[in-house]
């Protein structure tokens, strides 16, 4: 599955439990994605890409780490990423990270997120501190 903003806008997706997809492509010129991951369970091994020219994403993880293993792995051209999230180990800098769950290689299904901003930022928490103007959790 494919989505794109052509031009300026913003992008929310939800995991939630038991969820069953392969591969999910969002691309953005100019903008943002909010993904929260919050599954005690997928129904397989499954890839978000996420790609964002001007703007960056939010990404927060609330997952049984037995079960469900995220890893997220991102590059900032021109910005910064902050990485926020105790259950992550990996390694990070201001521009690039490498980070997965604490038990993601014995985890029963896997979550794989690429996120590139090209002028923004990234951040990865344990929960979402904001959403889109107009929508509520």
């Amino acid at each position: 599955m494919m989505l794109s903003i052509r031009y300026f806008g913003g992008l929310l997706m939800t995991v939630k439990n038991e969820a069953s997809f392969e591969q999910i492509e969002m691309n953005l010129n100019i903008g943002g994605v909010l993904l929260t991951i919050d599954a005690e369970s997928l129904k397989k091994d499954s890839l978000i890409n996420v790609g964002v020219n001007i703007g960056g994403y939010s990404m927060s993880a609330n997952v049984d780490t037995k079960k469900v293993g995220v890893r997220l792995n991102s590059t900032v051209d021109i910005g910064s990423l902050t990485i926020a999230h105790n259950s992550f180990t990996g390694s990070a800098t201001k521009t690039q990270c490498h980070v997965e769950t604490t038990d993601y290689t014995n985890a029963t299904s896997h979550l794989n997120v690429n996120a590139v901003v090209g002028l923004g930022g990234g951040t990865l928490q344990e929960t979402q501190p904001y959403q889109f103007p107009g929508l509520s959790s």
